[in-house]
This record gives C-alpha cells, structure tokens and sequence, in this order.
C-alpha cells in the first residue's frame, strides 16, 4: 500500500507586513483540510507536516518540502496545500514566463522584512521553483495533488473588518521587482539542470492558475484564474462565524460529501459551482489529471456529458451550445452530479433543447423522477438529424453488400447512405483484385499509397473513395473481423470532422486572429495562412494567436486534427480553454521548443492534410465535446512533437474587478482553421 503524505501550510500572520494585510483564515483552512485528509482519507497524522502563520518561514517550508520529497517512496500519495498571499514578480524580459509579464509566487510569513537600510528582504516560492520541486517529486510518485487557495493580481478590495466578507488573498505586483540577475533558483529547491541562459528563449507553459507545468501527472486546483483574486468569506458553522478561504471551504465539504471513486473533475464540479454562487470575478482553476481517483491511484474513464449550469424551475441552462455541436430539439438524459456511467434506465431526467446561442442552451424538462441539480450530468439521448447529413453512396455495393451496409448506415445520427455519386461526400465500393485500385482511385492517390500498406492489402476489400477520387480511409478487407462496423464507425468520424471543420460564426465581434508560420530560422518564418502549403513530417512550425480588443480578454482552445481524422484537443492540456489578455500575442513554437507533426505511423498515405482549429470565446469555455479519436487502423496514431508555450509583446493593461457594477460582456465566439498538407519523409520511412 502507497504511503499518503501531506505539506499544509496556512499563514494569517505575515511578520513584516502592515495589518491591511494580514489575513483571518488560513489557518483555519490548513486545519480543516488536515482533519479531512486523516478523517475522510486515512492519511496517519504523523504524515502530515502541519505549518501555520510564524512558524512557516521560508527556510521552515523549503525544509518540510526538502523532507517530503526525501521521504517519498515509489507511488505514495502526496498532497500539498496552501492558503496564505500569493504575488506578482514582474521581469524585465522580452519573454514572459505568461502573459501578464510576471512570475507568481506564494509568500513565506517571513516575507518583506526590513535589511539594515529599511528595504525590504523579498522571500518567496517561485512558480520556477516550485516547478522544478514537482520534477524531482515526478521522478519518484505522479500521485501528487498540489491545491492553492491564493492569488496573484489585482488590488486589495476591503479592510480587515468583519462585516467585509470578501478579502483578497493579495499583494499588489508593484512592490516586488525581480531583475533577471535575481532568478536564480533556491538550491533546496532547484533542478539538476540550470535555466537556459538567455531569458528571451525560455519557452515555459503556464496553467490558468498561474503555475508553471513540468509534468501531466499531477493535478493542481487553484481557487481562481491568475487575472483574478481569491477571496476569504465568513461562514456561519455550528452558530459561529469561522472564516475560510472560499476554495478551501467549499473543496473541504465536496471532498467530506465524496463516495468512493469520486474522481477529481467530480470534486471540482461542486467547488466551481459553490463558489461562484458566493462572489463574481472568482473561477477555481483544475489542471493536469482530472479523472483520477482523489487522492488515490484508480483512472476513472471519462463520461461525455454537457454539465447543467443554473437551474430555474423547469427551465434548465447547460454548459454547452452551437460551438460544441448541440442543436435544438436535441433530447438528452440527466444524470447526477459526479455520474460515473450513463446507465440506459437509471438516469434523473429527460430534457430537451429549446433554445440555443453559441456557449450555452436552454432545455425544458420533459419529465422527471428526481431533482436536478447543478453539475447534473447531461448525455445525448436523440439527436435532431442535422439538414446535411454526411452522404454516402451505397449504389456501388452489390446487392448482398448493400443491403448490410444500408441497414447500418440507417442507425447513425450523423451519416446517410445515399443511392447516387452525385452529391455525396464518399462511395463505398468491393474492389476484388490489386489491378481494380485503378478503376475506382487516381493514379496520384494510388502512386502516394502506403507501401506497406499496399503489401498487406487482402482482397476483395472495402474501399471508401472521397469525390476527388482519393481514399477516404484505409481499405478493410471483407474478412476482417468487425470490417463492416469500422467502416461505419469511421464514417462517423469523417461526419464529425466535416462538422467541426464547418463550424464558425460569422456574426462573431471578436477581434482575433491566429496566423500559422512556417519557421525556417529565428528570424525567417514563411506565413502559411492559405491551405495549400506542403509540410514534411518535423518541419517546425509556428503558432501565433492574438487578442486584438483594448480591453477585455478572450479564451481559446487549440485543437489538431490530423490526417486519420482525430481531433485532439491540444491547447491548453487538460483544462478548459486559455485565457488571452486584451492587446496580448501567444506563441507556440520557436528553434528551443519545437512544434511539428507527423503522420500517424501506418497512415493509407504518405500525404495528409492536417489542421490547426482555434476556437475562441468571450467567457471561459468547454470545448471537449468536438474531440475525437482518430479512424480506426492497424497501427498508431500521429505523434505532436515535445512544445513549450511563450508570451510576447507588452504585459496586459491593469485593470479593477469589483463585486458590483461589472460590465456585462455578450457571449460570443469564432472558430479559425488552418491547414496544410504533411508529406512522409524518407527518414520517417526507415524509421517505421
């Protein structure tokens, strides 16, 4: 049995800081989360490195982590957490480590202390550092959880007084400068490796919460955006008032509510809904492993599922609208929150859609055996056909094939077998022989096919022939287990792939762009906007997305669809969508972090359009439900080369958030493809 472990740190007294301050409930915070990690989930008290307010310096937490990690064992459990200031160290550097300019950092209680001339000594925990504390963690357990309830902007908002019950976790950025002679990290906590020399280069990917990613095995749970301020609120416990962090209070009773398996997306459902029913301006932040079992080992599979966001009556709001596929008419069934499996008969409600804009729907109940709740978990039940099925001719199949192939075409949702050529996206045909490729496929298509591929071709086969007559998929052969079922299903997915490729709004007000470069050299990059370039496999490219509004900020996702089809979702790993700050450029890619792409492995093709999809939102967005997986082969799916992420041009703007008089910004959203063509390369032969 893996040992559990726990670092918990909750500081209210800051030693050297003026009472404006100080905070009330951190200390409050860390008992409460010891007493769920030993009552809830057996972690041995002795376990468990307790620091609270004077006594967690920063020489005492460098120690409690030093002695943590030395301690660790192969797959223990380890949960770090901490409730106390966090802050901005602005640098002066092209390249940013994110895009405010600034690297985020938590604050030790000894922080700020006067030297000899009255200037304050600056001690912190650096995201670097830290980030490179997880790289040796990393190399003993990935069972790590690392939860933050403190932030990293903004201005204080109220006094310490106890009618004001929001207090920002916060010291304002201006009075921390780090100059890049002052980065080098605490040898305590510093990696084997040093940073590279020229600041300007580092390519380092950040997560909303604002702490840097070295690793996908660990979750991390931030109690907001790094934009934004976590907040402190009295609650009324057992007739008394106790203050907590916000985060830390409501994470605290989802994880005393959990039921065995809950996973962490299940946790966080309730902890984003609790807290933003509290205040405005405040969205926890989960990244990296999401559907592991909490602080366990277990990998729970995902449900596909649009979550319920309000609650009114009969009238239901869902986290989802015409940018993720939904449509109106659309019925679906409501499964609790947390909802594991989407068992045909044990679900809560049937609802339907009733209205629809591009990130979120109506529905009205249709009938009910229980209540709905927020984060009920909503799963497609009916579809409405959409108007432009995906056709495919069927006219071409002899009659003991047709029939079959008709029959299951009749079940998709997404796909319609057609009786002509004319008009439809694909014809199925049963080549018998080698020398018939001729008669249904291009020469070019047939000159580019695979040669392994054609070396392994069993006749008669299945071929899927695309207009211009090019194979739509890999050949099946007719004896093949299952051939008539991954035809089907990979017609699915070119449907799919259509659809997404087709989705845009072209009433969108955003002003956005995103540019794909082909990168020759640092100061030579080819603009590649058309669709018609042509890549080899691990040619480096360039992505560059920007925000061109003067004040408020877009959220974006990234994904990749490659030549079988899959649509991954790229950008951000494992969260939501990104932010971009108003006036702001990212960039993914350059000579130190490579970014480029290949063919999947046993690919029909030794050509194949791939294409960068970006989708942008006025509000933070879940656009999981366009991925895919990619069509069904013999082998592998393509590889995305190892990237890093960098910010450029000015810091964004300061700007105030306040919990009243907010300007209310229309939800909108657009969609920007970009392709290319990828061509096998002769090393990427040899290599297979």
């Amino acid at each position: 049995m893996p040992t559990k472990r726990a670092l918990i740190i909750g500081i209210n007294t800051y030693l050297h800081m003026e009472e404006q301050y100080q905070l009330k409930g951190c200390e409050n915070d860390a008992r409460l989360m010891h007493s769920v990690l030993v009552n809830k989930f057996n972690f041995a008290p002795e376990n468990i490195i307790l620091l609270l307010s004077e006594d967690a310096t920063l020489a005492a937490i460098h120690e409690a982590m030093a002695k943590v990690e030395q301690a660790l064992e192969q797959d223990d459990i380890f949960v770090f957490h901490f409730s106390g200031h966090g802050g901005d160290c602005t640098v002066h550097e092209a390249f940013s480590d994110e895009a405010t300019g600034k690297d985020n950092c938590i604050l030790p209680c000894d922080d700020s202390e006067p030297d000899a001339d009255g200037k304050p000594i600056y001690r912190e925990v650096r995201d670097q550092q830290f980030s490179d504390y997880l790289s040796k963690v990393a190399k003993k357990t990935v069972y790590t959880t690392l939860i933050f309830d403190a932030c990293y902007s903004g201005t204080m908002t109220r006094s310490s007084v106890l009618q004001e019950p929001a207090k920002a976790r916060f010291i304002p950025p201006h009075e921390r400068q780090v100059l890049p002679t002052q980065r080098a990290l605490d040898q305590n906590l510093s990696a084997q490796t040093p940073l590279p020399q020229n600041p300007s280069t580092q390519m380092i990917e950040k997560g909303a919460g604002g702490w840097l990613r070295r690793s996908d095995t660990y979750t991390v749970i931030s109690a907001s955006r790094d934009t934004q301020k976590a907040k402190e609120w009295h609650f009324d416990i057992g007739g008394d008032t106790v203050r907590h962090g916000l985060l830390s209070f409501f994470l605290a009773r989802s994880l005393m509510r959990s039921k065995p398996l809950s996973t962490y997306r299940d946790i966080f459902e309730n902890v984003s809904a609790g807290v933003v029913s509290m205040v405005t301006q405040q969205n926890p932040q989960i990244e990296g492993v999401i559907d592991r079992e909490v602080f366990g080992v277990k990998e729970v599979e995902a449900l596909d599922f649009v979550p319920i966001t309000k609650v009114e009556a009969s009238l239901l709001t869902l986290g989802g609208g015409v940018a993720q596929g939904l449509r109106v008419g659309n019925i679906y069934k409501v499964y609790p929150p947390g909802a594991k499996v989407a068992h045909p008969d044990e679900y809560q409600a049937l609802i339907q859609i009733v209205s629809i804009t591009g990130l979120s729907a109506k529905a009205e109940v249709l009938e009910h055996s229980a209540a709905i709740a927020v984060a009920a978990r909503c799963v497609l039940f009916t579809a409405v056909k959409h108007a432009d099925l995906f056709s495919v001719n069927v006219d071409e199949l002899a009659q003991q094939y047709q029939q079959p192939m008709r029959n299951s075409l009749n079940q998709s949702k997404l796909v319609a077998a057609v009786d002509s050529a004319k008009g439809a996206q694909v014809t199925l045909y049963v080549c018998e022989t080698q020398a018939k490729l001729a008669d249904y496929l291009q020469d070019d298509a047939i000159a580019h096919l695979n040669e392994e591929l054609q070396l392994s071709l069993s006749f008669p086969l299945y071929i899927a022939v695309d207009q211009e007559g090019n194979l739509a998929m890999r050949p099946r052969a007719l004896d093949e287990p299952e051939a008539l079922n991954i035809i089907v299903t990979n017609l699915e997915k070119l449907a799919k792939f259509r659809n997404v490729m087709q989705l845009n709004n072209s009433d969108s007000k955003l002003d956005v762009a995103f540019d794909l470069y082909r990168l020759n050299d640092e100061h030579n990059k080819e603009l590649v906007n058309g669709g018609t370039a042509e890549f080899a496999e691990h040619e480096l490219m360039a992505i560059e997305l920007s925000n061109k509004a003067a004040s408020h900020s877009v959220f974006f996702a990234i994904f990749w669809i490659g030549a079988d089809k899959e649509i991954m979702h790229f950008y951000p790993r494992n969260r939501n969508s990104e932010e971009l700050a108003a006036g702001k450029t990212l960039r993914i890619g350059n000579l130190q972090s490579k970014l480029a792409a290949s063919l999947p492995e046993h690919h029909f093709s030794e050509l194949g359009a791939i294409t960068w999809k970006v989708m942008f939102a006025s509000t933070e967005t879940e656009f999981g439900l366009l991925s895919q997986s990619g069509m069904r082969s013999s082998g592998s799916n393509a590889s995305l080369e190892a990237f890093d992420v960098a910010f450029t041009g000015e810091a964004a703007p300061s700007h105030s958030e306040h919990e009243d008089g907010l300007p209310v910004i229309e939800q909108d959203w657009c969609a920007i493809n970009r392709s290319v063509v990828l061509k096998r390369t002769l090393k990427s032969r040899t290599e297979q």
